[in-house]
């Protein structure tokens, strides 16, 4: 990704690469975009050493590319993560590990958060311990099942 930087007079003392991962922080992070989904982290950035000046204002506005860490959710997909609120249903518990599918998306727009629907209600999906359980059920061998057998007692 690419942007412009302001780096206002107070911190170009620092590092300007430093500075400007700094200042994209608390721009993209935590941001919601239709385009490219969540941004979870800045990894990187090279801010270029020339910057421009207006004047009136003595920061500096600096070109920068950097990488981002998103995540764009996509109907149906299988993802893994921890619960961060309590649930009632089958004892889960802030810091429990899950397994689900994301059945809705709405991206929120500026500082909207959106919403991610999921569901644990299927085969193989809600708590390691439970997924754990239904493998160990699915790999026991099932009893033959029997031949039904005919009612009403015999030829005529």
């Amino acid at each position: 990704m690419s942007d412009v930087v302001r780096i206002p007079p107070n911190k170009l003392t620092n590092y300007l690469k430093d500075t400007a991962i700094g200042i994209l922080k608390e721009k993209y992070e935590s941001m919601i975009s239709p385009e490219i989904g969540y941004v979870i982290m800045i990894i990187d950035a090279y801010a270029n050493s020339t910057g421009k000046l207006i004047a009136g204002d003595g920061a500096t506005y600096h070109k920068v590319s950097f990488r981002a860490l998103t995540y764009f959710p996509v109907l149906q997909e299988i993802v893994e993560g921890e619960i961060v609120a309590n649930q009632t249903a089958r004892s889960l518990k802030i810091g429990s590990r899950i397994r689900s599918r994301v059945t809705a998306v709405s991206l929120g727009k500026g500082a909207s958060m959106g919403k991610i629907g999921i569901t644990c209600r299927q085969p193989f999906l809600g708590a390691t311990e439970w997924i754990e359980q239904e493998i160990k059920k699915a790999k026991q061998p099932q009893p033959p099942v029997a031949a039904k057998e005919k009612k009403g007692g015999g030829n005529r």
